[in-house]
């Protein structure tokens, strides 16, 4: 079994690549981790599905495919965080693998998940917005109508506030009208 030393992960329940990497999260740096190498089918299972494996690789790993490496967390089995590496990790592991013998994994199960094309930052403001909407009554309408004015123009109709703010509304704009009301 192969050891690589000395390595920083981010890991969450989603695979981030390190540029999505925020301040407030938790990186550890792990001393000494096994690295296996995967099929790139493999890879690809683990690193977007939901997944349980009947190897017994260990609770810690790093995965690779030679193109790719990430550290993924195991409870009995299941997948339950995932976390790509720093660049300058990455290349160095990827330099070293390349010899190294494949290790065929045994679903016990792969369950693909819907894939979403969208950076970490917008996910995050769609969840801000999404528990500021249900945090607000319904029925104030003059928060509501002062919001969608503050978007787009006088409109008297709540109803169709409503569905335009929870539907229709670009991200970006939004979570700073909603950053400015609260300051």
């Amino acid at each position: 079994m192969k050891y690589i030393y000395d390595i920083t992960l981010n890991l969450h329940h989603e695979y981030y690549d390190f540029y999505e990497w925020s301040i407030y999260d938790k990186i550890i740096n792990i001393k000494k981790i096994p690295i296996f190498r995967v099929s790139s089918e493999d890879y690809l299972s683990i690193k977007y599905n939901d997944v349980i494996i009947k190897n017994n690789l260990g609770n810690l790993i790093l995965i690779t495919n030679t193109l790719e490496v990430m550290g993924v967390l195991f409870q009995k089995g299941k997948v339950i965080k995932r976390s790509s590496l720093l660049i300058n990790e990455g290349d160095k592991i990827l330099d070293s693998v390349q010899n190294m013998s494949v290790t065929k994994i045994i679903f016990e199960k792969n369950v693909y998940r819907k894939r979403v094309i969208v950076d970490r930052s917008n996910i995050e403001k769609r969840k801000y917005i999404d528990a500021f909407l249900k945090r607000i009554d319904e029925f104030d309408e003059y928060l509501l109508k002062y919001i969608y004015y503050d978007l787009y123009e006088k409109e008297d109709n709540i109803e169709k506030i409503c569905s335009i703010l929870k539907n229709r509304v670009d991200i970006n704009r939004f979570y700073d009208v909603l950053i400015n009301i609260e300051k």
